[in-house]
């Protein structure tokens, strides 16, 4: 039977007790998480040197696919360059790394959310900044049917939508953020948890226990740096006597004994380990020798086994394991396939908001044409390894055979000479005659006649019409 949304009747029945999503009880819904949570994440994410490159590693991976953005209309696909650049210019701060920095917010906090600046300039509306706040200073409620909406109220009779507190943050003291100038991420939302969750979460206990092992290596690194002095000794008795304190009888004591004693006594200095003698009649000996280091290799050990666990949720095992470099080569290929997947994933995410959200209101606002309703998009880029370049090349190739592509067109020229990573220009005249020339006449069928020549072999085949010449031959007479 499938779920009705609607308001459930007031009454005392059972089903009449439940609420919508979002307001159960085991809904999973999650309340904004501590500042301390906040911090832990933040200093897993920026000082623990493993999670950070790995984290880096992953959102330049996924930044790095996205290209210039495009737009079949031309005007407007020069306009969203323009708007772009002039923000890059103004903010002093390239698009990719507005980009990176939303990217890294979400994967170590869980969710991020940015403030849409807008300025006027030659008569257009244009993006001025994209300003992305700390996720400890927002707030996000949702109202009681588990929704973000705004201004409607929530469980706790306070409204519903994004809040900003400030520094001297006294309770009822928010700022309030309109859902309309706001650019919201979240990285694994369900159940109505807005503030999502941190790609850090699985890798805390690996973190601690690493904390752990670090500071016993150290430790164990201080001792191995000192020497370990031993004693052998004939033991034979002393004549003297000590009395125990639980039996309250008398104990005879030996030379071993009274070295004991003599070396507890004594304040400070290296470990002495005490080697009797069998023979009462030997010569007293004293040595010393290095700890040496027998269990450094088990520390190290420890030390990789917990970064690969740490990293694993973020990066996939035979990207950081020593046993990828053993793989075959297609079982490689294909795994770094899996890879290519989980970065466009991302990819989408990360673009689809700021499309619908920053781009798109934009490009309505700038212009009256029916061409505004449809959504601007990013190039994807691709890798620079040649084979993949071969891949790319053949993939443009089939797609401009079969119509998909059509090089005459400004958007299409400049989308795939960012796709390969070649250098921008503008699609001239020029370029439209030289493609005409090289690609489209000589595709150009012959024109039938029926003068036509018989093959060598008689066997009735037509072969190339006689008569007037090819038009690559006048083209080529030109």
């Amino acid at each position: 039977m499938p779920v009705v949304d609607k308001q459930f009747e007031t009454r005392r029945a059972i089903r009449g007790k439940l609420g919508q999503k979002g307001v159960l009880a085991t809904s999973g819904l999650e309340f904004r998480p501590l500042a301390a949570k906040f911090r832990l994440y933040e200093q897993m994410a920026r000082q623990d040197t493993t999670l950070k490159t790995a984290l880096r590693t992953f959102v330049h991976s996924i930044v790095s696919t996205i290209g210039e953005v495009t737009h079949q209309d031309p005007e407007i696909n020069e306009y969203l360059i323009y708007t772009l650049k002039a923000l890059e210019d103004d903010i002093g701060k390239s698009w990719r790394d507005i980009l990176s920095e939303i990217q890294f917010t979400i994967f170590w906090s869980g969710f991020q959310v940015s403030e849409k600046i807008f300025d006027l300039k030659f008569g257009s509306l244009v993006l001025a900044d994209l300003i992305t706040y700390h996720p400890s200073t927002i707030i996000i409620r949702a109202d009681k049917q588990g929704r973000l909406t705004e201004g409607k109220e929530t469980r706790n009779y306070k409204k519903s939508g994004i809040y900003q507190q400030p520094l001297n943050y006294a309770g009822d003291d928010e700022i309030p953020l309109p859902l309309w100038k706001v650019v919201y991420h979240a990285n694994e939302a369900e159940y109505g948890n807005y503030f999502g969750r941190s790609i850090l979460a699985p890798a805390y206990k690996a973190y601690r226990l690493k904390e752990a092992v670090t500071d016993m290596m150290i430790g164990s690194l201080d001792t191995m740096g000192r020497r370990r002095h031993w004693i052998r000794s004939p033991s034979y008795p002393t004549g003297q006597h000590r009395v125990d304190p639980a039996t309250g009888q008398e104990i005879p004591l030996t030379t071993l004994d009274l070295i004991r004693e003599q070396l507890d006594s004594s304040e400070g200095g290296d470990e002495f380990i005490l080697l009797p003698y069998v023979d009462a009649a030997s010569i007293p000996e004293l040595g010393s020798e290095p700890i040496g280091d027998n269990i450094g290799d088990i520390f190290l050990q420890t030390i990789n086994f917990l970064d690969q666990e740490a990293v694993r949720e973020i990066l996939p095992h035979f990207l950081i394991s020593d046993r990828s470099l053993q793989l075959d080569k297609d079982i490689a290929e294909r795994r770094m396939e899996i890879y290519y997947n989980s970065l466009e994933h991302h990819r989408q995410k990360l673009l689809r908001p700021i499309v619908k959200s920053v781009l798109q209101p934009l490009v309505e606002w700038n212009f009256n044409r029916s061409s505004a309703k449809y959504p601007p998009s990013f190039t994807r880029v691709y890798s620079d390894r040649p084979e993949d370049r071969v891949a790319t090349m053949q993939m443009v190739k089939g797609l401009t055979e079969n119509g998909y592509l059509n090089p005459t067109n400004s958007v299409d020229w400049q989308m795939v000479r960012q796709m390969v990573r070649i250098a921008e220009r503008t699609l001239d005249d020029k370029d439209k005659k030289f493609i005409n020339d090289m690609l489209i006449v000589p595709r150009q069928k012959s024109p039938s006649s029926p003068d036509v020549a018989r093959n060598s072999q008689g066997s009735g085949r037509e072969g190339r019409p006689t008569g007037d010449v090819t038009p690559q031959i006048k083209a080529r007479d030109r």
